[in-house]
């Protein structure tokens, strides 16, 4: 029971602080180049 909340913890983390990065980033990349 310990080792499934810890696993999915980092994955969990991992996911949500990647995704609106590259989010971010691909919306910038496409601004820069239309302004």
């Amino acid at each position: 029971m310990s080792c499934k909340p810890i696993k999915y913890s980092p994955l969990t983390e991992f996911n949500v602080n990647f995704k609106p990065k590259m989010h971010v980033s691909s919306l910038t990349h496409h601004n820069e180049p239309l302004v």
